[in-house]
């Protein structure tokens, strides 16, 4: 467990031990997104998937969770904890956070505490399949098919499945891509992430 000493005193009300041992994910926020706890399942998932020591190096204590998000999302995210901090009304989003071999769909629950001085995110799966191999295009030139005449390739930020160039309403899932990004990626929304996810 990671905690700032200040946000320390926010979550008295809680036992710091119970929340650190939860399997579920949980990260607590100041006001402006940046992180001021990180539970241990926080650092499991980031080992269990490719991500230490990066996630450690990078998003460590002050550092704002909204500089993970790409641009579609990162306004969408400000605008939620805005929200709850203004309401203190408790918010629910399903999200897609897939690895290269497995889709999985979670569910963060996000609290306002202490007066709105903070907020705890509590993120838990709820469904991991392997994908449908029928997802992946078989015997397509990549960089002709996904980047446009600048170059890019363009990926959803929900998702991570990328448009393709040749016909712009499809948008196909390329493991080697999410495995090891490409360079020269924009980002985007996806028509079924933004009506499914995201439709305010």
């Amino acid at each position: 467990m990671k905690c700032d000493e200040r946000f320390m005193n926010l979550i008295d009300v809680f036992d710091p031990g119970k929340l650190d041992a939860d399997p579920s994910t949980i990260s607590g926020l100041w006001p402006d997104g940046r992180l001021a706890f990180m539970n241990q399942a926080w650092f499991d998932f980031a080992a269990a998937n490719g991500g230490e020591p990066d996630i450690s190096t990078r998003f460590g204590l002050g550092v704002s969770v909204l500089t993970a998000c790409p641009p579609p999302l990162d306004e969408y995210y400000r605008v939620l904890y805005r929200r709850v901090i203004e309401t203190s009304q408790p918010a629910d989003h399903d999200y897609e956070c897939s690895s290269p071999d497995a889709y999985r769909l979670y569910h963060e629950r996000i609290h306002s505490i202490a007066g709105g001085q903070g907020l705890m995110i509590i993120h838990s799966l709820v469904v991991e399949r392997p994908h449908d191999p029928r997802e992946r295009p078989a015997n397509v030139p990549i960089d002709s098919v996904y980047r446009g005449s600048q170059g890019l390739a363009k990926q959803c930020g929900h998702c991570r499945r990328f448009q393709r160039h040749d016909y712009p309403l499809q948008w196909d899932w390329i493991p080697d891509w999410v495995r090891n990004p490409p360079h020269l990626v924009s980002h985007g929304l996806c028509e079924f992430c933004l009506r499914i996810y995201y439709p305010a």
